[in-house]
C-alpha cells in the first residue's frame, strides 16, 4: 500500500534554486506578432522541457534532409524498395566545379532553423549559407566542428558519440538556409525547423552568435549539469511517498485533485529482484479524468534505462550509480492527474517517489504528455534485409509533437542488427518527410558501435557484447528537433538485421498531443516479458590483463582501456590496453608482477589492425622478440597466444617494454593493443 510522506497541494517555503531556474521560461513557438526568434530563445528551448507542451503554431514543421537510399521513393502512392540500405552520398545536389564543388545537404525556404547536423564520416568543409548571401555564416572543418573542437560549438553542443558526430545547435533564419560540405560521400542528417509565413525570426550570424554567448553559456550549465533548476520555480509543490507493491499488486504512486503540473520525478526501487521491478511494474498516469491512461509504460524505461539499471546522465533522465532515477519530462494537467503501480512480478518491492511541479494551471491549448511502450518477442529477422517497419507511435485527431523515443532490444548473436531506418509519416504524407540512414545514426552513433556513451539528447546505456550482441538501449530525445504535427503522426523505425535470427524488441515513444488524441499503442501487458541475462564474459584463464597492467612510464602516445566486444568475443575481459603512438621510436613500459622465483614461459595476445605498428618487446631489458601488429583493413583481429621466450625470474615486479620498431608499409599507424600477458612454469 501507498505511504505518503507528504501532501502534493502543501506549498512548502521557497525552493532553493540555482541561478538557471530564473533563466529558463516556456518559450512557445513565435507567430508574427510574437516576439523574434532568436538564437537566444532557441537555445533556451533546449534547457526546458515546457515549451514542448505549448501550442503547435500554424504552418509549423520539422523535416529531416539525409542521404536515405533514392531507391525508396513514392511511385503511384505506393513506397517501392522500402528497405533500401544504400544510405551514403546522396545529396539535394552538387554545385560549382573543381576546387569550388559543394556538396549541398540541406536547404531551405524561411523562416525557421536547423537544430541538428549528425554524420558518420564527416569530411571537407561545412558551409552554411543564411538569406540567400553568397558568403557563409559558419564555415569550418566539418568534423572539427561535429566533434566539438571548434568553439564556440564544443561540447555538449558538438560532440562525437561513439563515432557519431554531432551538432545541436539552432541557426535560425528569416528567409532561407542552404548547408553544404565540400567533400561527398558522406552519410548525413539535418533537421530543419520551419514557420508560417510572417514569422519573425532574427538570422543567425557570426555577430548573433556573439551577442548570444552568455545565453550559450548557461545553457551549455543547464544541459551539463541537468538537475539544477527542475523543481518549479521559487515555489510550488513538492510529494514524497513509499509504495510497498506486492506480487501482483497494485497501487496509487501519486494523486492531484486540482490543475498543475510535474516538473521532475524522482524513484528509487529496492527489493530482492530490482531489474524484474523495474522491468515488471506498469506505470500509468492519467490526467484529467481521461478514459485511458496517457502514460503506460515499465517503471524502468519511463526513467530511460532499458532493461536493469543502466547509469547514465542526459537533459531529461539521470539514472544515478545508487540506482535513483530521475525524470525531467513537463507534465501538466488542467484537472487532475493520477499515477498509479501495478506489479506483474514475481518478487515484492518497495518504490519510494519523490515530485516536484507547478500549482499554476496550464494556459488553454496546452498539450498532455504522452508515453506509450510496445514490445514483441521471438520476432524472425531475414538477414541481410529489412524485416518489417516497427509501428513505434500513432498519433490522430489532435495536434501535438514527437519528442522522443527509447529503443530496447536483445539479440542472440553478435551480428549487427540496426540497418533499419526510421520514418516519420506527419498530417497523414504518403512519404515520410523525416527518412533516416540507419537505426545507430537515428540515435546519434555509428558504425554500430557497442561503446556506451551519453550526451544531453541521447545515449547508448547499454550494450552487452561481446559485438552487439546481448540486451542494448538507445534513447534520444527530441527538444528543440521535436516533429509537430497538426493532425496524425506516424513513427515507424525498420527492423533490419544483418543475421537470420529471432530477437526480442521494444519502444517507447514520448510525445505531446492535444484534447481528443487517439494514441497507440495502448496499455501493454507486462506479465509475460521475458529478461534475458547478459552474455557471459569470456576471460583467459591464468593471465594478466592488459588493461590492469601498471604503467610505468612512456615517451609519447595516450594510453587507455578500449572495448573491444565490437570485434568478437577473442579479448579476454572484453577489453585491451591500447597505446597510440604516433611514430616511431616510441617506448612504453608496463609492470610484470611475479609471485614465486621460477622460469617461465612467456606469451601474449595482441590485436591487429591496419594502423597497428611493429614492435620490439623486451623484458627487463632484455630482448623478447619483435612482432608486427599489421593486418589489412577492415580486419581488426586478435593473435590468440604469441610466444615470446623463457626467462629466469626472481619475486618481485619486473618490466615488459614494448618499442615502436616502425610500421608495416600497408600500415597507416604505430598503435598496439595488449589484450593479455601469461606467465607458465616452465615445463607445466
Amino acid at each position: 500500500m501507498a505511504r505518503h510522506e507528504a501532501s502534493p497541494r502543501i506549498r512548502p517555503a521557497r525552493l532553493a534554486l540555482s541561478t538557471i531556474a530564473a533563466f529558463l521560461a516556456v518559450v512557445a513557438p513565435s507567430r508574427a506578432d510574437d516576439e523574434a526568434v532568436t538564437v537566444e530563445s532557441l537555445l533556451k528551448r533546449m534547457a526546458d522541457t515546457r515549451w514542448l507542451a505549448s501550442p503547435v503554431a500554424e504552418g509549423e514543421r520539422t523535416v529531416q534532409f539525409s542521404s536515405y537510399d533514392r531507391a525508396t521513393k513514392l511511385v503511384d502512392g505506393k513506397i517501392v524498395n522500402p528497405f533500401a540500405n544504400g544510405d551514403a552520398g546522396h545529396y539535394l545536389r552538387v554545385e560549382g566545379e573543381g576546387d569550388r564543388k559543394e556538396y549541398v545537404l540541406a536547404e531551405s525556404q524561411g523562416p525557421g532553423y536547423v537544430s541538428r547536423i549528425w554524420s558518420a564520416n564527416p569530411d571537407g568543409n561545412l558551409r552554411i549559407y543564411i538569406d540567400g548571401n553568397a558568403t557563409p555564416v559558419l564555415a569550418g572543418p566539418f568534423q572539427a566542428i561535429t566533434e566539438g573542437k571548434v568553439a564556440p560549438f564544443t561540447a555538449p553542443f558538438g560532440h562525437n558519440a561513439s563515432m557519431g558526430r554531432n551538432l545541436y545547435f539552432p541557426f535560425p533564419f528569416a528567409r532561407s538556409i542552404k548547408i553544404s560540405t565540400t567533400k561527398g560521400d558522406q552519410y548525413f542528417q539535418v533537421a530543419v525547423t520551419t514557420f508560417a509565413p510572417g514569422t519573425r525570426v532574427e538570422s543567425y550570424s557570426p555577430e548573433v552568435l556573439r551577442r548570444a554567448s552568455p545565453v550559450m553559456e548557461e545553457v551549455r550549465e543547464a544541459l551539463l549539469n541537468p538537475a539544477m533548476g527542475r523543481p518549479a520555480d521559487g515555489g510550488g509543490w513538492q510529494y514524497r511517498g513509499v509504495v510497498e507493491l506486492p506480487p501482483g499488486g497494485e497501487d496509487e504512486l501519486l494523486a492531484m485533485p486540482l490543475a498543475g503540473s510535474i516538473r521532475s520525478m524522482t524513484a528509487k526501487v529496492n527489493g530482492e529482484d530490482v531489474d524484474e521491478a523495474l522491468a515488471k511494474t506498469l506505470l500509468t498516469i492519467t490526467f484529467d479524468g481521461a478514459e485511458a491512461p496517457q502514460v503506460a509504460v515499465p517503471l524502468g524505461e519511463f526513467f530511460g534505462s532499458g532493461p536493469g539499471l543502466n547509469p547514465f546522465q542526459s537533459a531529461v533522465h539521470t539514472v544515478a550509480k545508487d540506482g535513483t532515477l530521475t525524470a525531467r519530462w513537463y507534465m501538466p494537467f488542467h484537472k487532475s492527474m493520477q499515477a498509479r503501480l501495478k506489479s506483474y512480478a514475481t518478487r515484492p518491492a518497495r518504490v519510494a517517489i519523490t515530485a516536484f511541479g507547478d500549482n499554476d494551471e496550464p494556459p488553454a491549448g496546452t498539450l498532455t504528455f504522452h508515453a506509450r511502450w510496445r514490445q514483441q518477442d521471438d520476432i524472425a529477422t531475414k538477414g541481410g534485409d529489412g524485416t518489417m517497419d516497427w509501428p513505434s507511435l500513432r498519433v490522430s485527431g489532435a495536434p501535438g509533437r514527437f519528442v522522443g523515443l527509447l529503443l530496447d532490444i536483445y539479440n542472440p548473436v553478435k551480428a549487427w542488427w540496426g540497418e533499419g531506418d526510421e520514418k516519420i509519416y506527419v498530417d497523414g504524407e504518403s512519404f515520410p518527410s523525416t527518412i533516416g540512414t540507419g537505426t545507430e545514426d537515428y540515435f546519434g552513433y555509428a558504425w554500430c558501435n557497442p561503446e556506451l556513451y551519453m550526451n544531453p539528447f541521447h545515449a547508448q546505456t547499454r550494450c552487452d557484447g561481446p559485438g552487439n550482441k546481448g540486451n542494448s538501449s538507445e534513447i534520444r530525445y527530441q527538444v528543440l528537433d521535436a516533429v509537430p504535427f497538426h493532425s496524425s503522426v506516424a513513427f515507424d523505425i525498420e527492423l533490419w538485421h544483418w543475421a537470420a535470427v529471432k530477437v526480442q524488441y521494444a519502444t517507447l515513444a514520448f510525445a505531446y498531443a492535444g484534447d481528443g488524441a487517439k494514441v497507440e499503442p495502448g496499455v501493454p501487458d507486462l506479465s509475460a516479458r521475458k529478461l534475458h541475462a547478459k552474455p557471459p564474459i569470456f576471460r583467459e584463464a591464468g593471465v594478466l590483463e592488459g588493461e590492469t597492467l601498471k604503467v610505468l612510464s612512456k615517451t609519447a602516445g595516450d594510453i587507455s582501456n578500449q572495448p573491444m566486444t565490437g570485434f568478437s568475443d577473442g579479448w579476454s575481459g572484453d577489453d585491451q590496453l591500447w597505446w597510440r603512438p604516433a611514430e616511431a621510436g616510441a617506448r612504453l613500459e608496463l609492470e610484470i608482477p611475479v609471485e614465486k622465483a621460477g622460469t617461465y614461459a612467456l606469451s601474449a595476445a595482441f590485436t591487429k589492425a591496419c594502423d597497428y605498428g611493429i614492435f620490439e618487446l623486451t623484458l627487463d631489458g632484455k630482448p623478447l622478440r619483435e612482432i608486427d601488429l599489421y593486418a589489412a583493413k577492415p580486419n581488426v583481429l586478435h593473435t590468440g597466444a604469441v610466444p615470446l621466450g623463457t626467462a629466469a625470474l626472481e619475486p618481485g615486479n619486473h618490466v615488459l617494454a614494448a618499442k615502436a620498431a616502425g610500421k608495416n608499409a600497408a600500415s597507416v599507424g604505430y598503435m598496439l593493443g595488449l589484450d593479455w600477458v601469461k606467465l607458465t612454469p616452465a615445463g607445466n
